[in-house]
């Protein structure tokens, strides 16, 4: 019995929650989005749709190429709460900034991409298949 492809069902599952947080974010609510805890525009909701769709091409190969994908998203993500914690003024928790004049958020949507890219990196790491005596 071969092993299970958890890396890549870890990868299929952030995926669809990434579409999910990108899409909740472009409705009106409370949670997510331009009004929300979690001050987010257009772009960044783009972006987190992109890295959605971006883990669920990677799920196409196999379980090293999930686990790859996971790694890559993760790394974007903490790319965005880097440049994001860089710029982000000495102010008030709630303040909204421009990344790079053009994308708008707040101190907690950058914690947000931070928490995001750590449990990206903890899903790769549970890739099977160095485990595997047949590769996929």
């Amino acid at each position: 019995m071969p092993p299970p492809k958890i890396a890549v069902n870890l990868a299929r599952v952030m995926g669809i929650l990434f579409i999910l947080l990108a899409l909740i974010g472009c409705l009106p609510n409370p949670l997510i989005g331009a009004e929300g805890y979690f001050s987010t525009d257009l772009i960044l909701n783009g972006v987190l749709g992109g890295i959605g769709i971006f883990l669920l091409l990677f799920t196409t190969k196999g379980e090293a190429t999930a686990a790859t994908g996971l790694y890559f998203g993760a790394m974007f993500a903490f790319a965005v709460a880097v440049v994001g914690y860089t710029q982000m003024p000495d102010g008030p928790s709630g303040m909204v900034v421009k990344l790079f004049d053009m994308v708008a958020c707040n101190l907690q949507s950058i914690y947000l991409m931070g928490a995001m890219g750590v449990i990206l990196v903890i899903c790769g790491m549970m890739n099977t298949s160095s485990r595997q005596v047949i590769r996929d």
